[in-house]
Protein backbone atom coordinates (compact mmCIF):
# COMPACT_ATOMS: atom_id res chain seq x y z
CA UNK A 1 0.00 0.00 0.00
CA UNK A 2 1.51 3.32 -0.77
CA UNK A 3 2.04 5.74 1.79
CA UNK A 4 0.67 9.72 1.99
CA UNK A 5 1.27 12.69 3.42
CA UNK A 6 -1.78 14.74 3.97
CA UNK A 7 -1.87 18.15 5.32
CA UNK A 8 -5.14 20.77 5.89
CA UNK A 9 -4.16 24.16 6.07
CA UNK A 10 -6.11 27.25 7.93
CA UNK A 11 -4.68 30.92 8.80
CA UNK A 12 -6.04 31.85 12.19
CA UNK A 13 -5.85 34.68 14.68
CA UNK A 14 -5.16 33.19 18.06
CA UNK A 15 -3.84 34.20 21.36
CA UNK A 16 -0.86 31.43 21.04
CA UNK A 17 0.02 28.05 19.51
CA UNK A 18 -2.36 25.99 21.72
CA UNK A 19 -5.37 28.35 21.26
CA UNK A 20 -4.99 28.16 16.94
CA UNK A 21 -4.63 24.45 17.39
CA UNK A 22 -7.58 24.36 19.09
CA UNK A 23 -9.56 26.44 17.16
CA UNK A 24 -8.17 24.65 13.74
CA UNK A 25 -9.42 21.29 15.11
CA UNK A 26 -12.95 22.95 16.11
CA UNK A 27 -13.35 23.62 12.80
CA UNK A 28 -12.73 20.25 11.36
CA UNK A 29 -15.15 18.69 13.76
CA UNK A 30 -17.71 21.03 12.82
CA UNK A 31 -19.91 19.17 10.34
CA UNK A 32 -21.38 22.15 8.92
CA UNK A 33 -17.68 23.72 8.00
CA UNK A 34 -16.05 23.78 4.84
CA UNK A 35 -12.59 22.19 5.96
CA UNK A 36 -13.00 19.34 3.22
CA UNK A 37 -9.68 20.38 0.82
CA UNK A 38 -6.59 18.21 1.76
CA UNK A 39 -2.87 18.35 0.39
CA UNK A 40 -1.73 14.84 -0.08
CA UNK A 41 1.91 14.15 -0.90
CA UNK A 42 2.62 10.98 -2.67
CA UNK A 43 6.56 9.91 -3.11
CA UNK A 44 5.97 11.90 -6.93
CA UNK A 45 3.42 14.55 -6.77
CA UNK A 46 1.41 16.76 -4.46
CA UNK A 47 -2.18 17.18 -5.17
CA UNK A 48 -5.07 18.80 -4.24
CA UNK A 49 -8.06 16.59 -3.00
CA UNK A 50 -11.49 18.56 -2.06
CA UNK A 51 -13.88 15.88 -1.06
CA UNK A 52 -16.70 18.23 -1.29
CA UNK A 53 -15.79 19.88 -4.51
CA UNK A 54 -19.76 20.70 -5.26
CA UNK A 55 -19.67 22.36 -1.87
CA UNK A 56 -23.12 19.99 -1.16
CA UNK A 57 -24.95 21.13 2.30
CA UNK A 58 -24.70 17.17 3.27
CA UNK A 59 -21.19 16.07 3.33
CA UNK A 60 -22.30 12.92 2.43
CA UNK A 61 -23.25 13.68 -1.17
CA UNK A 62 -19.84 15.06 -1.82
CA UNK A 63 -18.18 13.49 -4.42
CA UNK A 64 -14.31 13.07 -4.05
CA UNK A 65 -11.96 15.54 -6.55
CA UNK A 66 -8.52 15.49 -6.86
CA UNK A 67 -6.46 17.69 -8.80
CA UNK A 68 -2.56 18.01 -9.28
CA UNK A 69 -1.66 21.25 -6.93
CA UNK A 70 0.64 23.62 -9.05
Amino acid sequence: MPEYSVTWEIDLDAADPGDAAREAQAIQRDANAWATVFTVHTATQTITVDLDAGHHTSPGDAVPHAEDAV
